[in-house]
């Protein structure tokens, strides 16, 4: 247990007196679940393991402080007088007659009942001496007094025995308030390796969960980066499109956000221009129907004079097992994300890349890295798009267009985060497997986009930038558990 909390908190965790007395409640319980003769019978022996086996997992999982439990009065117990040298907080609620008889007293005492026949083993408690402590006093009396008497002495005097229960309850609620104090320490001590890893790892830029701008913005490339340029985004009125667009218009360049949702687009492209100062047209398309994007490619070349930036972020996506998915919805997902990001590309191709050059960012996933389970249709279109990003860059480089792909992980604020388990979820560790141990948020993949789609990557074409932390890597594919999830959000859809 020792090894276990020095490896968990650090060494100087160890030197704080109540790590001291921590360990002295653990090796006193090991000591007395070896020795049954000194654990009793009963509902005390019940309430012993009970409340000992909260003290050991306590540094994994806490439990919240119970209320004073009032104890029965069972049949004398030789377990009671175990509570003190196993709490090691001396209270002064503890009455004076629960110290060791003295002389004077052990004269007027019953006859001592004969020992049990297998005698208390009494020297098991304590293999060391431990240094003098003053706090440690009231521990050393109790377990001299145990020590001295068996139990079977104890036992017989029930004015004895019920000095002992009463001694319990005190010594209960010394152990109480050693777990807040416990508790406290641990927070503290987890807020400061927190505090310590955002020292050391990155600072993370600025985001908001919800599909609004962000308050400020701490600049790492050059405002004017994107000066005058024009950027088509489907998929742009939410999530990591809404992002996209914000970051791109305070660096200077106007966008086009473009899905079907109208309305949505209108209230995002208000938000937009509001936070930036920059021009944000909302068109309607539809990415299945290349006509419709021809329409607002068109019109975007009217408004604003040409296209610069092509971000295909238009996906559809949920959790389905390939047993269970409709031969129409895996149609619908793979129009969505490869005909969609072909349609969209070929368009603004022919109608203006084509003689100008351009840039186009295809936003992708890592699903079909290694088959991820419950991901067919999606896995499947990301492959396709993935493939595509290399033929595309090799056609289209002659006329200046560079092609590249961004796969996010999970990232704050999206629906994929939602479904698991949002920042409940990662506060229980949903992402611990993860290298970086920790969600992306949607600034960060927007950073991403700016890179690829800017003059910083001007030699990069036809390349997959993964922007996962290392999820991909280490992240469990158990199909299983995926499946019970499946099951959950499937009735709550109903």
């Amino acid at each position: 247990m020792a090894a276990k909390l020095a490896g968990q908190f650090g060494e100087h965790f160890l030197q704080e007196k109540v790590c001291r007395k921590w360990l002295t409640l653990t090796e006193g319980y090991k000591k007395v679940k070896e020795n049954t003769a000194l654990t009793g019978r009963g509902p005390v022996r019940f309430q012993f393991y009970k409340e000992m086996d909260e003290m050991v997992v306590w540094c994994d999982s806490p439990p919240s402080p119970a209320p004073v439990d009032t104890a029965p009065s069972p049949a004398p117990c030789p377990s009671a007088g175990l509570w003190g040298p196993l709490s090691g907080a001396p209270s002064p609620a503890q009455p004076a007659s629960a110290f060791p008889p003295s002389p004077a007293s052990s004269a007027a005492s019953p006859p001592p009942v004969p020992a049990p026949s297998r005698p208390v083993d009494s020297s098991r408690l304590r293999k060391r001496k431990r240094k003098a402590d003053p706090e440690d006093t009231r521990e050393d009396e109790l377990l001299a007094y145990l020590e001295s008497s068996d139990g079977a002495a104890m036992a017989a005097s029930q004015k004895r025995h019920e000095e002992c229960l009463s001694e319990m309850k005190a010594l209960r609620e010394d152990r109480r308030e050693l777990l807040q104090l416990f508790g406290r320490m641990v927070d503290k001590i987890k807020l400061k390796k927190m505090s310590k890893t955002q020292r050391v790892g990155e600072r993370l830029p600025e985001d908001v969960g919800t599909d609004d701008c962000m308050d400020s913005y701490t600049y790492t490339y050059s405002p004017d980066l994107l000066k005058d340029q024009v950027a088509f985004i489907t998929g742009g009125g939410s999530g990591i499109g809404f992002r996209i667009a914000e970051v791109f218009m305070r660096h200077g360049c106007d966008t086009v956000i473009a899905s079907r949702n109208l309305d949505k687009l209108k209230e995002a492209a208000n938000k937009l221009s509001t936070a930036t100062g920059r021009r944000c047209l909302p068109l309607h398309i539809d990415v299945r129907n290349p006509e419709t994007i021809t329409a607002a490619v068109e019109e975007t070349l009217k408004e604003l004079g040409h296209i610069n930036i092509l971000i295909n972020n238009a996906a559809g996506n949920f959790l389905c097992p390939a047993s269970a998915l409709s031969f129409n919805a895996f149609k619908t997902v793979m129009e969505i994300d490869t005909m969609g990001t072909f349609n969209a590309s070929k368009v603004i191709y022919e109608k203006w890349f084509k003689d100008h050059g351009g840039n186009i960012v295809n936003i992708s996933a890592t699903l079909g890295y290694r088959g991820q389970g419950l991901q067919v249709h999606a896995g499947s279109a990301k492959a396709a798009n993935d493939a595509m990003t290399k033929h595309l860059a090799v056609e289209w480089g002659p006329s200046g267009v560079r092609v590249n792909t961004l796969a996010p992980g999970p990232i704050s604020g999206t629906e994929g985060y939602r479904r698991l388990g949002g920042p409940q979820g990662e506060a229980r560790g949903a992402f611990s497997s993860i290298p970086l141990q920790r969600a992306g948020n949607k600034t960060e993949m927007a950073h991403g986009v700016l890179f690829l789609a800017s003059r910083v990557s001007s030699y990069m074409t036809g390349a997959a930038l993964v922007m996962d932390g290392g999820a991909w890597l280490t992240s469990a594919n158990d199909v299983a558990a995926m499946l019970g999830h499946w099951s959950t959000e499937a009735r709550r859809d109903k």
